[in-house]
């Protein structure tokens, strides 16, 4: 039987080591040695298939589903390209309603993240994107550059440190509301282990350096 994540997980592998996000729940973890060697060799396809059934005996079992509809396929996520970062061009100054608005979108993500859980949040996005997908474009849009230039600013008033899952969910939120499709990317780095989040239009980075996302390897795409 082919072997599929049970929904709600997702997984990247980094410097040889799986990490494994369970979205429900809000937290990363990764495997023993033993069942990270087994689960990395179901991945690259070097399991022969009669082992199947032993490796799923070898993981844990709350990890493994029949695969289902809704469950994720053993695949990492697909490489994102990376062209440029907008942060690290001259940006104009933001419109004032443009600012007012990103200050509020940062007051009220911060509010939901403390009382809905991650997984509702990060679905509502993925349906306002699914319910914007006739708006997609590839211009970067003087709207767009303002929205950039707005958290940049923003960093002003509320702190950068620490603050990149708020940030960026702030900022995918407001460019939906502008017509705008955005990749909110959650990503992690093992040694040592960080976690990171940042957006995305198209290849250009809009809230981050790209040499810093470049240390991070992306375990969900919204």
């Amino acid at each position: 039987m082919e072997l599929a994540l049970r929904p709600g997980l997702s997984f990247c592998i980094a410097s040889d080591r799986a990490i494994f996000l369970d979205l429900p729940k809000d937290r990363y973890f990764c495997l023993s040695p033993r069942a990270n060697d087994a689960f990395v060799s179901l991945v690259d396809g070097t399991a022969p298939a009669a082992s199947a059934d032993l490796i799923r005996n070898i993981l844990p079992a709350n990890l493994l589903a029949p695969p289902l509809a809704e469950s994720r396929p053993l695949r990492t996520q697909d490489p994102l390209a990376l062209s440029d970062s907008l942060v690290e061009q001259r940006l104009a100054a933001p419109p004032m309603v443009t600012m007012s608005q990103a200050l509020l979108q940062l007051a009220v993500t911060a509010a939901s993240l403390k009382i809905l859980p991650l997984a509702r949040i990060v679905a509502a996005i993925d349906r306002e994107k699914e319910a914007a997908r006739h708006l997609a474009t590839a211009v970067i849009s003087p709207a767009l550059t303002d929205i950039v230039a707005a958290y940049e600013r923003a960093n002003l008033h509320v702190a950068r440190h620490d603050r990149c899952l708020p940030r960026s969910i702030a900022m995918a939120r407001h460019l939906l509301r502008a017509g705008i499709i955005p990749t909110l990317v959650l990503a992690v780095m093992v040694r040592p282990f960080q976690a990171h989040c940042w957006v995305q239009f198209e290849d250009h980075v809009l809230n981050d350096h790209l040499d810093n996302v470049r240390n991070f390897t992306p375990i969900l795409i919204v």
